[in-house]
């Protein structure tokens, strides 16, 4: 359903690679990204989260939305089903949908994710979507992958695929909010110093898919979540702004945001966020709400795997690897900084880790 090129091949090709050809540290440094990139692409993902075995599908660590107890190992029996639909959004959505359908083939019955990265595919829709800033072309996709969520039945199998990059591409403005309404808000919002949370906050009570609607929109189906993180924590919840998880905010909360930081919105989010506040709107669904009975949510990939994968290529080569974090907030350029003074007390003292070492974070 794409021209796009076909996704089988998860390899990452590095631009003017030959340039740095002759620089051990530098070739070093780029096999320890590239490890870590292709560690975390849904090709590999995929196959390693998920088996099947004929029509069995069974997803080892699967949180349950409501309990969010994450020991679970689903199964999911296929052929129990009536249709298996596969939703999403996000960056990697399109190579999430290709890997899912290298598993699953002709067990899905249709799909449709929005994406600003199309690649090939057969049953799932692979529709386009702008990032960082919603478009209505990606406006009127977020649109049909709710309608087709939405005409899940009580014997349907939902598979929503989410990435980094799903808050701007699952762009589906509740009714009453334009997207210009939404584009100036979310543009204040970014320029005003509020942290991802806070922001989320807003827009999930802007969307008519985010904090844990689209699940909502799906009930009564089942929904198995698969989550590629992007975020501090690797919260559903926060990964594309929760379409699938309860939300714990309130639009009493969306409000404090925008007054904490003096953010001026359009009449029609002022009206909106008013109106929930007094309950003239329905909430966000929290956690027991019945729209999460049948949701399970499965994080495949995060920061964390692709350290891990970095962490093997450096510990081949000979160099002791020492992961700093998987939570580094705030600007690269900004985080460069204490990673240079780190290095440096590493080279001067040995301390917090001797050379010859590799420093990672993300």
């Amino acid at each position: 359903m794409s021209d796009a090129p076909d996704d089988a091949d998860r390899s990452v090709t590095v631009a003017d690679r030959e340039g740095h050809a002759g620089d051990p540290v530098r070739e070093l440094a780029l096999d320890c990204v590239v490890a870590g990139i292709e560690a975390a692409h849904p090709a590999g993902v995929v196959d390693d989260a998920l088996a099947l075995d004929g029509d069995r599908l069974t997803v080892a660590g699967v949180e349950d939305a409501n309990t969010a107890h994450d020991d679970a190992t689903a199964a999911y029996d296929l052929a129990a089903y009536d249709r298996v639909l596969v939703v999403g959004a996000g960056n990697a959505a399109g190579h999430f949908a290709a890997a899912v359908e290298r598993l699953l083939g002709g067990r899905i019955a249709e799909g449709a994710v929005v994406t600003d990265d199309p690649v090939e595919t057969e049953r799932v829709a692979v529709l386009p979507g702008d990032h960082p800033t919603p478009s209505e072309t990606g406006v009127e996709s977020a649109r049909r992958v709710r309608a087709l969520t939405a005409d899940a039945g009580a014997d349907d199998l939902v598979i929503g695929l989410l990435t980094g990059g799903g808050s701007a591409l699952l762009a589906a403005p509740a009714d009453g909010i334009g997207l210009d309404d939404l584009r100036e808000t979310t543009e204040a919002l970014l320029a005003s110093g509020a942290t991802i949370d806070e922001i989320n906050a807003v827009r999930k009570h802007l969307s008519a898919v985010k904090g844990g609607r689209l699940a909502r929109a799906a009930a009564p189906a089942d929904v198995l979540g698969l989550a590629i993180s992007d975020v501090t924590g690797d919260d559903p919840a926060v990964i594309a702004s929760g379409p699938l998880s309860p939300d714990p905010t309130t639009y009493a909360d969306a409000n404090a945001v925008l007054d904490r930081y003096g953010v001026d919105t359009p009449d029609a989010v002022t009206a909106r966020l008013d109106r929930g506040a007094a309950g003239e709107v329905a909430e966000t669904p929290e956690t027991g709400d019945p729209a999460f009975d049948g949701v399970g949510v499965r994080i495949v990939a995060s920061a964390r795997t692709a350290l891990n994968a970095a962490r093997e290529v450096a510990a081949a080569r000979g160099y002791d690897p020492l992961v700093l974090s998987s939570r580094v907030r705030g600007e690269a350029r900004e985080a460069a900084k204490t990673h240079a003074a780190v290095a440096e007390e590493c080279r001067a003292a040995g301390d917090p880790v001797a050379p010859p070492a590799v420093l990672l974070s993300a």
